[in-house]
């Protein structure tokens, strides 16, 4: 699992994240403070679009807020294909106060993605054969 900080209250530079491609549940983790002090989000309610070279969509699956950790679980559509992403996180809350912020993804090129090496290729790394983490 990736993990980064943000501090919602500074206009801080995007946290990066890496994939690659065809990637299937990689996780990224932000903890999120607001002046310094950590930012209680488990009543906020959360939306993740992202847009890059894949198209664009967004998370409707795959998002957990515990206090002030945001964990996102990366779908197969925002990895199938590689390029820059921009991944735009909206936080909610029933009083009306709005948080905003983006976050950047890299998913890199896997050579013959999708051809029968690529696939056993895959299935070792699953399988923990290649000791790659």
């Amino acid at each position: 699992m990736q993990k980064s900080t943000l501090d919602l209250s500074f206009k801080n530079i995007p946290p990066l994240f890496y994939a690659m491609q065809g990637d299937t549940d990689r996780k990224v983790q932000v903890a999120l403070f607001d002046g310094g002090v950590l930012y209680d989000a488990s009543s906020d309610a959360v939306s993740v679009w992202y847009s890059g070279p894949g198209g664009d969509g967004n998370f409707s699956e795959g998002i957990s807020i515990e206090k002030n950790v945001l964990t996102i679980t990366l779908n197969g559509n925002i990895t199938a294909v590689p390029g820059n992403y921009a991944l735009a996180v909206m936080l909610s809350r029933s009083n009306g106060k709005v948080s905003t912020w983006n976050m950047i993804l890299k998913v890199g090129v896997v050579p013959g993605y999708g051809s029968p090496a690529a696939q056993d290729y895959f299935e070792a790394f699953q399988a923990g054969e290649l000791g790659c983490i």
